[in-house]
């Protein structure tokens, strides 16, 4: 349990004290003792081993993809990379010299890749794929002197990172909240080297980037999920959808603190996240993906639709009262 993350540990004992299992953790000698009836203290035992070979697997799967990132081709000359969780997917099983791989992409359509010839197929569809190796450099301002490959780094009040996240946030935030508590760099090399992949197509496509710094409003509980698991579309809805049923984020972070929810202490959390725009269209509740030839859908001013898990990173977390 050593190496469960702590929304993990905490599942499991959710999960053991709604059967009435009492779980104590002796870490120094590394037991895990489980009392209870026989029946539910077996059922927890094998959930036990159940998060434990995902949790190995989710780490592995992050391993495997930070080095590589896989693309199709959506149109001639167009490659559009793979969401973060399938590009770990295909990595394995490439590496596991499988023939094929199978997966559900953000549109719900099963589809097949297919190692030996390069391709995706989808029906009658078929679609070339290509895997290419990320430039291992990251932010010469982060902090490597762990190994980890996502770490939570609180800023220093006096440092210039601080500074320029705490002015951008008070622009539009003045006489709304009280104190700053902290704000936080997120190093996620996985989520990051996705990122400046997909960065560096919009370079190639349009000739520059197309980048913004923006604010995403949550909860501090979405907030963990996002930090481990990028702003996948899983958590679309969660702000709307009048503009298309992606992952939302606005130039003011007056506009995103409706979005965040007072918890303990009174504390909010709001990301300032790095987005890529590209080419965006006026979007509409019906929108699953942008239309045709565009990256991200907008209300034609201040708010702007990911599509993309790839599309935005979650550069800093600003904790705040």
């Amino acid at each position: 349990m050593s190496d469960w993350p702590q929304d993990v540990i905490q599942k499991y004992y959710d999960y053991c004290l709604q059967r009435r299992v009492i779980p104590t953790l002796d870490i120094e000698n590394s037991i895990l003792d489980l009392k209870g009836s026989k029946d539910a203290v077996l059922d927890a035992e094998k959930y036990f081993f159940q998060l434990t070979a995902e949790t190995l697997r989710n780490a592995r799967l992050s391993l495997l993809s930070s080095g590589f990132i896989w693309s199709v081709e959506t149109s001639p000359g167009k490659w559009e990379p793979y969401s973060y969780n399938i590009n770990g997917l295909i990595e394995d099983a490439q590496l596991n010299k499988r023939s094929y791989v199978e997966f559900l992409n953000e549109k719900s359509e099963q589809c097949r890749l297919i190692f030996s010839c390069m391709e995706e197929e989808y029906q009658k569809r078929k679609r070339k794929v290509r895997r290419r190796r990320v430039d291992s450099s990251l932010p010469n301002y982060w902090d490597l002197s762990s190994s980890s490959n996502l770490q939570r780094i609180v800023l220093s009040d006096s440092s210039k990172e601080y500074k320029d996240a705490l002015n951008q946030f008070d622009s539009t935030m003045k006489g709304i909240y009280i104190k700053i508590v902290k704000i936080e760099r997120i190093q996620n090399v996985r989520w990051y080297k996705q990122y400046a992949a997909h960065r560096d197509d919009f370079t190639q496509r349009y000739g520059k980037s197309e980048e913004r710094r923006l604010f995403h409003g949550c909860s501090s509980t979405s907030a963990d999920k996002i930090v481990q698991e990028c702003f996948n579309r899983a958590f679309a809805g969660v702000h709307g959808n009048l503009y298309g049923q992606g992952v939302y984020f606005h130039e003011h972070a007056k506009y995103s603190h409706n979005y965040t929810r007072s918890e303990i202490l009174n504390e909010r959390t709001m990301f300032l996240a790095l987005v890529l725009i590209g080419k965006a269209s006026i979007g509409n509740p019906s929108m699953k993906v942008p239309p045709q030839g565009f990256d991200t859908t907008s209300d034609g001013k201040h708010i702007f639709v990911v599509y993309h898990d790839a599309g935005a990173y979650g550069e800093y977390i600003i904790t705040y009262k």
